[in-house]
Order: C-alpha cells, then structure tokens, then sequence
C-alpha cells in the first residue's frame, strides 16, 4: 500500500503571488508635466536631443552654416506641439497653417517659430548615424532600441502590468 500516489490537492495560497495592475505603489503625479516624466525620464530627452545635434551639426557644417543646438526645453515644446497637434485632430494640417495661419491658437505661436519647428523635425533621430551600418548588420530595430529600451524599463517601473500588455500591437511584456 505504500505505493499509492498521494491525492492531488490545490497548491497552498502563499505559493501564489497576487498584484494588482495599475500604477506600481508610490508613484503619482499631481500635475501634467509629472506624469510625462513618468514615462519619457530625462535620458531619453537627452539622447534624442544628442542624435538631432549631431545630424543638424554635421548637415551645416557642409553648407557652411552656423547651427544653433536645441535644447532640451526646445524638445519639449517640439514634442508638445505634435502632442496639442494629436488632441486638436490637426495631424494634416500643414504646420505653417497650423503656427501661423489666420485661425491658428496664439499658443503654438508662442511656442516655437515654424523654422525652428521644421528643422527639429528634418533632423529628428534616435540613434548616432555614424554607427548606423554597423549596428544594422546586427538588428533593424537597432535605430530606435536604445530609446525603446529606456521607455519599456520606464514602463515597468511606473506601471505594474497585466499578464500581457500591448503597445501600438507590440507585445512588450
């Protein structure tokens, strides 16, 4: 009788491990600006920021122009024109109709010239292009993964998620 296999029982609760999803315990943001930072950290800005210098530098620097670098308020206000642009549905309106038209909101005016607007978004990169050949002999998605990587550990740490989670019908987790 010693041979007989024990009976099948439920696991015991401590061998479960329960979460709720949602925000990770003691994050919160009371204002806008605080939740974007959440999930777009300073180091992202600054790369992005470093990758459009150093395009916008080496373009002017064969037509002999001088190149004043953006900085990271100027990405900023880049990136909460496009931002405003996504909430008004005005995503194919061109962008000189857009800053400067008669019905245009003063506020996109206030915010950045339309030269300026352009420019940050000709150079606009997420990765140094003289490394470029080399790393796309390793992967495709080599030109945007250091920045995808940065926002997906940001994810993680802001957010606790669900068993699978989608962005833009991506499987990140």
């Amino acid at each position: 009788m010693e041979d007989r296999i024990p009976a099948q029982s439920k696991p015991p609760v401590h061998n479960f491990v329960r979460f709720i999803s949602g925000p990770s315990r003691g994050i919160g943001s009371a204002t806008l600006r605080g939740a974007w930072e959440l999930f777009i950290p300073q180091n992202i800005l600054d790369e992005i920021v470093r990758c459009i210098n150093l395009e916008a530098k080496r373009f002017y620097l064969l037509k002999k122009i001088k190149y004043q670098e953006v900085s990271i308020d100027e990405m900023v206000a880049f990136l909460g024109i496009l931002l405003h642009m996504e909430a008004d549905k005005s995503w194919d309106v061109p962008i000189r109709e857009f800053l400067l038209g008669k019905f245009s909101n003063p506020f996109y005016r206030a915010t950045i010239s339309v030269n300026h607007f352009e420019a940050m978004r000709r150079f606009i990169m997420f990765f140094d292009k003289r490394t470029q050949k080399v790393r796309l002999q390793t992967a495709k998605l080599v030109l945007i993964s250091y920045v995808w990587q940065i926002f997906t550990e940001q994810c993680r740490k802001v957010m606790v998620p669900k068993p699978n989670v989608t962005i833009n019908e991506l499987l990140v987790f």
